[in-house]
């Protein structure tokens, strides 16, 4: 299986307006610290000399990308080296009119707000904060200032599994379809379990599993790098949450190696084959995090052993 990946997900910054009840950031001893701006050039210029394959970018990790002050100049370097896919996730809470306006003036293709409820006192629950119908206007606005000049701006909305969400959804998914055109959407996500860090059960009363008995190979480890604001880089995001060298899931620090020799570490290789042969036990942190659920299942077994269901899905 060639060594390769899908996406690279850049931690800008630990900054944070929120105190999410769902988020394990706050098991985190620095919450303030932000990504080395040379660092991301040195990344993709390394990239674009040495890796000749399509790759996306996000801006996520355990911070709000739209308090990071060079996010705007993140974008535009970014889409400078790689015609591929720009995403940042954000809470929304800040999309005012001058950060929306810098937005669709720049070269960023993707934004993903995580509204996650359906009212406000599931907004209040989840989110910690009674700001929902703050965050629904601004996605309105974004909306309406995006078809006024005709943006290809896709923007995404995700609502998490909840009891309530599941009951609302529907109703709830039909007030933003005036607003929706082209790529645009609402989605419904299952709450992850991070390590058994966040009682997914507790919050969700839906779906969202405590653990997982009949899995299959996470395809985050195929589909991610995350890199966070210290240039440390691990097999998938989910990792941020632990920020442990002694993982397995830890890869390197860009301050040592660069990302072309860390995409083909045999760590990583390493890491793939554990959970193509099912064992999850030398990896604590994957044997309890139920990221797969958000996942379909990609593989087939054959002799014990996953294998690709399409031999092009990955590659």
């Amino acid at each position: 299986m060639v060594k390769v990946t899908k996406d690279i997900v850049f931690e800008l910054t630990l900054k944070c307006n929120l105190n999410c009840t769902i988020c394990t950031r706050k098991y985190l001893k620095d919450q303030s610290s932000d990504l080395d701006f040379s660092m991301l050039k040195n990344v993709l210029n390394d990239l674009k000399q040495n890796y000749h394959k399509p790759i996306n970018f996000s801006f996520g990790g355990y911070g709000e990308p739209l308090i990071y002050r060079n996010l705007i100049e993140a974008i535009e370097e970014v889409k400078n080296v790689s015609p591929d896919i720009v995403l940042i996730t954000t809470n929304g809470h800040l999309l005012n009119d001058t950060i929306r306006e810098k937005i669709l003036d720049s070269k960023l293709d993707y934004i993903r707000i995580s509204l996650n409820a359906t009212c406000v006192s599931e907004y209040k629950k989840l989110m910690n904060s009674d700001k929902f119908e703050l965050v629904e206007s601004n996605i309105k606005k974004l909306f309406e200032s995006k078809r006024k000049i005709n943006s290809k701006l896709k923007v995404g909305i995700q609502i998490l599994d909840t009891q309530k969400n599941k009951e609302n959804f529907s109703e709830y998914k039909k007030k933003w379809e005036n607003y929706l055109s082209g790529n645009d959407f609402i989605a419904y996500r299952r709450i992850e379990n991070k390590s058994r860090l966040v009682d997914s059960n507790f919050l969700s009363d839906g779906n969202s599993p405590r653990n997982i008995e009949n899995r299959w190979p996470c395809y985050a480890l195929w589909k991610y790098l995350a890199i966070d604001t210290t240039g440390s880089v691990y097999a998938c995001c989910e990792a941020y949450t632990f920020r442990d060298k002694n993982t397995k899931l830890y890869l390197g620090n860009l301050n040592d190696s660069s990302i072309t020799e860390i995409i083909n570490s045999p760590s990583l290789e390493h890491i793939r084959n554990l959970h193509l042969n099912n064992d999850y036990t030398s990896i604590p942190e994957c044997k309890n995090c139920t990221k797969i659920i958000n996942y379909p299942n990609l593989w087939r077994l054959k002799n014990g052993v996953w294998e690709e269901k399409n031999e092009n899905l990955i590659n």
